[in-house]
């Protein structure tokens, strides 16, 4: 059980004739010979020192791979290789420390050590840069919203057998989903007391403390995190998203097209070099994915009803701005009973631009990968115009409903910050196949807070946790490693398992690199720090 083959009595004694005022014990990966190797020290008037050597997975502490010692065929030993662990000391500075080296040595061999993957099932949601991607569909590059509220980068992806039980999480209020996973799975959870932790779904104490019909009974709520961008885009450079042919060229954009008789013939346009993400440009952006459509890749038309004056006039508006020509303003007189109004420009560049931002086709529209980045005013921008262009708006609610759904579940997300809407996108079928899917969600934009029955902070959105299910399952289970933060979010903020052991109990801690006989300890000894750095 121990690394080396010293016995703990022939080291202290062997300090003791050497004058050595402390002696260190490092056993690899565990803490057994703890007690005997302090009552020996005390015993002879030696201090000691309580460590272990851990091993720190590459990534996280549940996996498994098939080759021992290494992810690939370098072992670790060239630049980019990966090895399928490292040794790290760890040293008890206080009581606290040797409290939390206990605790890590434990966590080490009882959710370490066996098998038991942290998953999701197929087909279960992670909201990222362009919409949704069933967790089976995530690839690593792609950035997915994390539960700081930021986009960050999937560095890893994976997926396992499992056969087990899984436990499902219900929240209150007839939200129309279950979010099945793993039992070790940690959710980000809202305390009755108001603080927040990392708890496994096994672990969650769901349902009412009481009897009382109230928010502050429930016992735990799940975290819808609020858009919090790191550092704003305050504009888009509009070259960058048309691309060929188009070129920007002395304040214009210009494409060369081949004539066999004369030649290269240049054709001009013009849009905006530089767009400011501002209010009205958002709410432009956010009736075009709501009602508007491109023809031909050479002009722009929305569709509004006869009645909406004011949307008409901000297209207009807008669209003069960006291209410095005048819509077309139409209804249909040869349909008397038809009441409804387009807003038609052809302007070439514009119609690609609001193509790559947005899509085409009303099944595959969505808002722009750089949504999650912008400002507030244009986020706030972009909400409304969608929920004008799609939504029902009633007294209490707004009704939203999309058969796009990357743009149902990305409009979810911008919801939290403006009107603290911890919402559930529901797909809904209407029993004709050749009929796509609709995706509905619920906002309540004008509800006092009072009414509601979710909280709020300037972080997240709170629902409660109703209920904890649990089912057999016998088939493949996901998961993604997400860069800096560790976590993801679907239907609430979920973390990717490992969830910091070392960051959660680094109190009292002193943490060194590699084994005590290795190269680079070895030359801290010798006091030559910088063969320990170049190493």
């Amino acid at each position: 059980m121990l690394d080396g083959a010293a016995r703990v009595a022939d080291v202290v004694k062997a300090a003791v004739e050497d004058g050595q005022p402390a002696v260190g014990i490092t056993d690899h990966g565990n803490m057994y010979g703890v007690l005997d190797f302090y009552a020996a020290c005390r015993a002879e008037g030696v201090n000691p020192v309580i460590g272990t050597e851990a091993y720190m997975a590459h990534e996280s502490r549940s996996e498994r791979p098939s080759r021992r010692g290494r992810l690939d065929d370098s072992g670790g030993d060239v630049e980019g290789g990966k090895k399928l662990y490292y040794h790290l000391c760890l040293f008890a500075e206080n009581d606290a420390g040797y409290r939390n080296l206990i605790k890590l040595s434990s966590e080490a061999y009882l959710s370490g050590y066996h098998y038991k993957p942290r998953c999701l099932v197929a087909g279960q949601e992670i909201v990222g840069a362009e919409g949704v991607t069933a967790i089976e569909d995530v690839r690593v590059g792609d950035r997915v919203l994390t539960h700081k509220g930021r986009l960050r980068r999937v560095t890893q992806v994976m997926q396992r057998p499992f056969r087990g039980t899984l436990y499902g999480v219900r929240l209150n209020n007839r939200y129309g989903r279950v979010t099945w996973m793993t039992g070790e799975h940690p959710v980000l959870v809202r305390q009755r007391d108001g603080s927040r932790a990392w708890v496994e779904v096994q672990k969650i104490v769901a349902g009412r403390a009481d009897g009382r019909n109230e928010l502050a009974s429930w016992e735990s709520f799940a975290c819808l995190p609020k858009i919090l961008p790191d550092e704003p885009l305050a504009t888009i450079h509009t070259p960058d998203h048309i691309g060929a042919p188009w070129t920007w060229s002395n304040g214009r954009y210009m494409r060369e097209s081949m004539r066999s008789v004369r030649g290269a013939t240049r054709h001009y346009s013009y849009l905006v070099e530089d767009i400011t993400l501002d209010y009205d440009f958002g709410y432009f952006l956010g009736l075009y994915a709501a009602e508007g459509a491109t023809s031909r890749g050479s002009s722009v038309e929305l569709s509004f009803h006869e009645d909406e004056v004011g949307l008409v006039d901000h297209c207009v508006r807008v669209m003069k701005s960006l291209t410095g020509k005048d819509a077309t303003v139409a209804g249909r007189p040869d349909r008397p009973n038809y009441h409804g109004v387009s807003v038609r420009l052809s302007s070439v560049p514009l119609a690609l631009l609001l193509e790559r931002l947005c899509g085409t086709g009303a099944n595959d529209k969505h808002l722009p990968d750089f949504v999650f980045d912008a400002p507030a005013d244009f986020r706030l921008g972009v909400l409304d115009g969608v929920l004008a262009g799609d939504g029902a708006i009633g007294r209490d609610c707004t009704i939203f409903t999309q058969t796009s759904r990357a743009l149902a579940w990305q409009v979810r997300s911008l919801a939290t910050n403006f009107t603290q809407s911890f919402a559930c996108v529901t797909e809904q079928h209407d029993g004709n196949p050749r009929h796509a899917p609709q995706y509905r969600s619920n906002y309540a934009p004008e509800r006092r807070m009072a009414n509601r029955r979710t909280l709020s902070d300037d972080e997240y959105v709170y629902r409660p946790i109703a209920e904890i299910l649990t089912k057999e399952f016998d088939g493949t289970v996901y998961n993604i490693e997400v860069d800096e933060d560790h976590s993801y979010v679907s239907d609430f903020a979920i973390h990717n398992c490992d969830w910091e052991l070392l960051g959660q109990h680094s109190d009292g801690i002193i943490a060194t690199t590699g084994c005590l006989g290795g190269h680079v300890l070895q030359s801290l000894l010798r006091g030559d720090e910088r063969d320990a750095y170049e190493k």
